[in-house]
């Protein structure tokens, strides 16, 4: 079997592997498993063949101008992994010429053009008007192989909205004013219908930068960022920011791993590394690229069924450490930590990591389960004010806090989730919320909170922001 045959088929593996991986997480391609191989062509004389995708990496061969190589992925936008000659290196993408074939892609033309018999000076055998569905076959160079019907051809590839389509099936809502529907997925598409702001539709699919979407009767194309896609009803996902750690922050790196945008191994801990990870993954579905996990993030990356199951609660024991510091923060353990240092009714001052929002709070339960701190907030004002940190709402998702006690700031987990009761009736909040640290655990099964756990580190390992708010005076 000669060596280009074994890497198409190695080839064929990863896609077919990669499809099945994509469904697994929430996703589901729409484009047929078709048997696809990518060749290349040097452009450039004199190319360098390196170990990695760097240009600080070692020189394996130097390759001719006009030699063949077989493609074996496409590792990052500005780098292949290729083989020539036997060697298996990285080369610059723009020095190859990168010829597909096998592809079954759907794609629309979006402007109109000619479509030849070859790539380049071929005979003009046909226009396509624009909205032309067509089959991408393949590509070569900046030409795209289609079909048309029974008649096959190349036209240039910015003439054809060629994607990836990522079902999707959930409820989202309009976030701009006067947005148009059209009818394909360009701004040459004919508009079908404006939308007001924070009118609800149904977001079958993502196609590139655009979301397939259902409108009181009528299905159309709009740009991804003026759509915000919706939790189901009455549900919240804690928000996935650097410096958190734990299981769930290698779920994250797991899922973008299989969505190609992660490249090396999960580690757990949402770093440099996640964070790039994250954003690629945002600009490539028209999101804020912010390179932080939040709910829209997570809910596209896994699905609205998925993304509830995140925060998996699978740990009943933590093993004990000694008082950690960083910066100004402390890392203590909950019990015989904690819960010994914090006082009955006594209040100290809550400062949210994230925003620098601070309040007062005091804890007046958790003595005699002993599972975490519950708490309630002083006056209406300090209500006032949490609720800000959670956006205008106190929901039962987690955010990371500094509790500063005794002119010691800890680090800490908070729930927004109000319920049962409290001893002020005074403070606008009418019940109770669960103040978490390292190794406490929830009232009803005995488990450490995953979602709490991660917003601690988060805590413990953004001290420096601590520093910044108090340096700034946003923070005493």
């Amino acid at each position: 079997m000669g060596m280009l045959s074994k890497h198409r088929k190695i080839a064929c593996f990863i896609l077919a592997a990669g499809l099945i991986l994509s469904i697994f997480v929430g996703y589901s391609s729409t484009a047929s498993a078709a048997t696809t191989a990518q060749t290349g062509t040097v452009n450039t004389p004199d190319t360098n063949l390196r170990e990695q995708p760097s240009t600080i990496s070692k020189v394996l061969v130097k390759m001719d101008e006009g030699a063949s190589v077989s493609v074996l992925e496409n590792s990052g936008h500005d780098w292949y992994k290729v083989t020539y000659m036997s060697n298996t290196g990285y080369v610059r993408a723009d020095f190859i010429d990168v010829t597909v074939t096998g592809l079954s892609d759907p794609g629309v033309i979006i402007t109109e053009t000619s479509v030849t018999s070859e790539p380049e000076n071929g005979k003009a055998l046909k226009t396509l008007k624009a909205e032309t569905q067509v089959t991408i076959t393949g590509s070569y160079g900046s030409m795209y192989q289609i079909k048309a019907g029974s008649e096959t051809g190349f036209v240039p590839q910015d003439c054809v909205h060629k994607n990836k389509i990522i079902t999707l099936n959930m409820g989202a809502t309009i976030n701009s004013s006067n947005v148009n529907l059209r009818s394909i997925p360009s701004t040459s598409g004919k508009v079908v219908t404006c939308m007001k702001g924070g009118v609800k539709v149904t977001a079958h699919s993502i196609q590139d930068h655009w979301v397939k979407i259902d409108y009181e009767g009528k299905t159309g194309y709009v740009r991804g960022d003026f759509v915000s896609y919706n939790m189901p009803t009455g549900k919240y996902v804690t928000e996935m920011h650097p410096g958190m750690r734990g299981q769930a922050v290698s779920t994250l790196q797991v899922a973008l791993r299989k969505k190609g945008f992660f490249h090396v191994a999960a580690n757990g801990v949402y770093g440099n590394a996640t964070r790039a990870a994250v954003k690629k993954f945002q600009e490539s579905i028209y999101l804020d690229a912010d390179g932080i996990a939040g709910t829209q993030t997570l809910l596209l990356l896994f699905g609205p069924g998925d993304v509830q199951k995140l925060w998996s609660n699978y740990r009943t024991e933590m093993d004990e450490i000694k008082p950690q510091q960083s910066g100004q923060v402390w890392l203590i353990d909950w019990f015989d930590g904690m819960n010994k240092i914090m006082k009955r009714m006594t209040p100290f001052e809550v400062i949210d990591v994230r925003t620098g929002i601070h309040w007062n709070m005091q804890r007046f339960g958790g003595y005699s389960a002993l599972w975490h701190a519950d708490v309630e907030t002083v006056t209406k004002d300090d209500t006032k004010k949490m609720t800000e940190a959670w956006g205008g709402e106190l929901n039962p998702s987690r955010r990371p806090v500094w509790v500063k006690y005794d002119g010691k700031y800890y680090a800490a987990g908070l729930m927004g989730y109000v319920h049962n009761t409290g001893p002020t009736s005074t403070n606008g909040m009418d019940g109770q919320v669960c103040l978490h640290f390292r190794g406490s655990k929830i009232h009803s099964s005995g488990h450490i909170d995953e979602a709490h756990q991660a917003c601690i580190m988060e805590a413990f390992y953004n001290a420096d922001r601590l520093d910044a708010y108090i340096k700034s005076g946003k923070v005493e």
